[in-house]
């Protein structure tokens, strides 16, 4: 199995939450965008008996997410969600510096059942935390080849857990503010075919890191 490390890069990820008694509805939208190095790519000569070119790789990927989630207070403190995610991916590769060429794009839907929580510790001081899991379609077009899309089943897997701490601020523009730090994963399980379509393979993608947020209650 081949793993590769895209470099760390931060993004801002808005979201809007509607409450409503025990009811719950909120909707996000995230950009992300890696940068992967791979040294051992070999370019065939067009020169028979020439040896292959051994040249470096570079590969970009351009990703979108929007959620739409409802929930459910089941206690105060604990809440169960459904949720769809629509996400839309570009990849394109490089070799030595060369200008990008486009290679696959994947358009992704998901349905996630998840539970979150939030259980004050000290004062305004609350630990948060939130889990989801569901399946998913992602379809795959191959930009620069002759072969037909694929499409092909995957799971998504989201954890997240942190600290909140109310800042006890009050307005004529908004009722509230809190601000958080926590540690997010998200991990994307594929079972599709590469371009060759000579056999399955699983395609895991994973995305983690430090998460700041600021929440505005109005």
């Amino acid at each position: 199995m081949d793993f590769v490390d895209g470099r760390h890069k931060t993004t801002v990820i808005p979201s809007l939450s509607m409450r409503k008694d025990q009811f719950l509805l909120s909707a996000s939208y995230a950009r992300y965008s890696s940068d992967f190095f791979a040294s051992n790519a070999v370019i065939p000569t067009v020169i028979p008996g020439s040896p292959n070119i051994v040249t470096s790789r570079s590969d970009h990927v351009t990703r979108k997410e929007s959620d739409v989630t409802a929930g459910y207070f089941v206690v105060p403190n604990v809440a169960v969600s459904l949720g769809f995610k629509y996400a839309t991916e570009d990849r394109s590769y490089s070799f030595a510096g060369a200008a990008p060429v486009p290679f696959v794009d994947n358009t992704v839907r998901v349905i996630l059942l998840g539970v979150s929580a939030a259980f004050p510790i000290y004062d305004r001081l609350s630990l948060t935390g939130q889990l989801a899991y569901g399946p998913g379609r992602a379809k795959t077009r191959y930009l620069n080849l002759a072969n037909p899309p694929d499409t092909n089943n995957t799971r998504y897997a989201i954890s997240e857990l942190g600290v909140s701490y109310a800042l006890g601020m009050e307005s004529a523009y908004f009722r509230g503010a809190s601000i958080g730090l926590g540690y997010r994963s998200q991990v994307v399980r594929t079972k599709g075919t590469g371009p060759a379509r000579d056999s399955r393979r699983i395609y895991r993608d994973e995305r983690e890191g430090i998460v700041a947020s600021l929440n505005v209650a109005i």
